[in-house]
């Protein structure tokens, strides 16, 4: 999100729930699709998010919305954006919203979900040659959940009904210097802060990051960006017996360096992309992932193109440090214990991509892409002997499960995307995926759920449907038809969802609108775990100057 991470190393994952800020803010969310490893690094392996936030000098004067609804039962957002001269421009914004919790089936509401966040931007265009820009936000969410903890004495697998706490704040600042021959560079720094305090364990994480890129055009139609990087993660938790990291504080550094060279073989008809991103991390050691690009465009109207990449998902400190132990058996007392372990080592994938992008005619826009993964040391579940701790009593067997990396395979599928301006006042886009998994085990591994539980949780048919209109009164009806294809390890069916929106422009600066979500069904589940999304409708109102 405007060049800071959101990944977190704790967990190998992103704290979704706490990632949030003025819609109105946002300038655009690329979903860039496949591996993009040489510029983005680690991690990115099957695709990439990228939040872009608008400049201050975009939001000038002040805006407010405010709403209320079944599941969103109140939400607000105030923002005020001004300038002190014509190169400074700031904005600041404060938000606030109350969630309702999910649907459960014969179970109480746990889950509901309150959260505030506040920040500022500035941009300052000191000259032609030099930008400024500097941006922060803090938040407080707290954010039901019910957590079984495994206890060695009786009853050893109570449910917790507790709310998570989760605290937080970052400031980035960027310094972007313009050179002769439209030649640039970028330095940047930021400083995040999460501090999240779930029932059964608590953590800390301190990131600071440094990014420096270079663009300069060189000889023979080449375009090059390079950069330098360096990451420092402190990291400090606290859990109980039976949900642990192993040491509690850990520090991470992480060195990066890459190189990406477009090549122009034929002017602004073919491009050659190569490069490479070079990183050196605390827990897999020396990593690369270089990739090449085609570019064809035949016309101004359409662009084929075909790729190779490598990626590599580095181990995070819940493969290496943490420990998990869940209750199985009361006769006698048997623990099942996932711990990780020194020896797991980076996921791999080499990536193989085809596209086509045409601009039919003014109206019809058509977007065909076709992939084929190849993944090796995918993490798996090995089991271990068991065996009988004496402490903490009372005695108890405990099976001892690690990871390891004993799973590889393909996966393959493609994408259609179709954008049509029927009429002046009527647009309509169509979105459908497919997705095919062939995922196995070494012949050493003991791992017998972990390739069904991949396969049988990512659905091979997804489709959308959308369509924008403007109609005759100032107002404007927005309406999401989607199209899941079941999850069978989840236990979870093929679902239809409607969203609709409809709005009311009561005068240029005043809108009322009202929002349908999840019309189709009282509730239904996306996912395993029990919690189920419900039909919900909410009215907002927004008024700007």
């Amino acid at each position: 999100m405007d060049g800071r991470t959101l990944y977190s190393p704790l967990y190998a994952g992103v704290y979704w729930e706490t990632q949030d800020t003025v819609l109105e803010d946002i300038e655009r969310i690329e979903v860039i699709r496949g591996s993009g490893g040489t510029l983005w690094g680690a991690n990115a392996v099957n695709g990439i998010i990228n939040i872009i936030t608008k400049s201050a000098k975009d939001t000038q004067g002040g805006l407010i919305t405010a709403g209320a609804g079944t599941e969103e039962r109140g939400f607000a957002s105030v923002r005020y954006g001004g300038k002190n001269k014509d190169d400074f421009s700031y904005r600041v914004y404060g938000k606030y919203f109350n969630r309702d919790a999910a649907y459960h089936q014969n179970v109480n509401d746990f889950d509901p979900w309150q959260m505030g966040q506040a920040g500022f931007r500035i941009d300052w265009d000191k000259s032609e040659q030099n930008e400024f820009t500097f941006h922060g936000d803090i938040y407080g969410a707290k954010l039901g959940q019910r957590i079984s903890e495994a206890r060695y004495s009786p009853p050893s697998q109570p449910s917790i009904e507790d709310d998570t706490h989760s605290y937080g704040g970052n400031f980035l600042s960027q310094w972007r210097h313009s050179l002769e021959n439209k030649s640039d560079w970028t330095l940047q720094f930021y400083y995040d802060r999460t501090d999240r305090r779930d029932p059964t364990i608590k953590c800390a994480l301190d990131t600071f990051d440094f990014d420096f890129q270079y663009h300069f055009f060189w000889i023979l139609r080449q375009e090059i960006v390079c950069g330098l990087g360096y990451r420092r993660v402190f990291g400090k938790t606290s859990g109980i017996p039976t949900s642990e990291f192993i040491p509690d504080e850990q520090n991470e550094d992480l060195f990066t360096a890459f190189i990406q060279d477009k090549i122009g073989i034929v002017e602004n008809r073919l491009f050659l992309i190569l490069g490479s991103k070079f990183e050196h991390n605390d827990y897999s050691g020396y990593e690369y992932q270089p990739s090449g690009r085609l570019l064809w465009t035949p016309t101004a109207y359409q662009t084929f193109w075909g790729s190779v990449s490598r990626a590599v998902r580095t181990p995070s400190r819940l493969e290496h440090n943490f420990s998990l132990t869940a209750f199985v058996n009361a006769v006698p007392p048997t623990f099942v214990r996932v711990s990780g372990d020194d020896e797991f080592e980076s996921e791999k994938l080499i990536s193989y991509e085809l596209g086509y992008r045409v601009q039919l005619t003014k109206r019809l826009f058509v977007d065909v892409a076709a992939y084929y993964n190849d993944y090796s040391n995918l993490m798996s579940a090995e089991p271990g002997t068991p065996f009988v701790e004496p402490s903490p009593v009372p005695p108890h067997i405990v099976v001892p499960i690690s990871f390891r990396n004993k799973i590889y395979g393909k996966l393959y599928g493609g994408e259609v995307y179709v954008d049509y301006r029927l009429l002046d006042w009527w647009r309509i886009s169509a979105y459908h995926a497919i997705l095919q998994m062939d995922l196995k085990t070494d012949d050493n591994s003991k791992d017998t759920s972990t390739v069904k539980n991949l396969d049988g949780s990512s659905p091979k048919h997804q489709s959308s449907l959308r369509s924008y209109m403007d109609l005759p009164g100032k107002t404007s009806l927005d309406c999401i038809f989607r199209y899941v294809s079941e999850l069978p390890f989840q236990g979870i069916d093929n679902y239809f969802n409607l969203d609709v929106r409809l709005g009311w422009k009561v005068k240029p600066n005043l809108e009322l609108s009202i929002v349908g979500q999840n019309l189709l069904d009282t509730e239904h589940p996306e996912y395993g775990g029990g919690s189920e999304v419900q039909r919900g409708c909410y009215a907002k109102i927004q008024w700007q100057w």
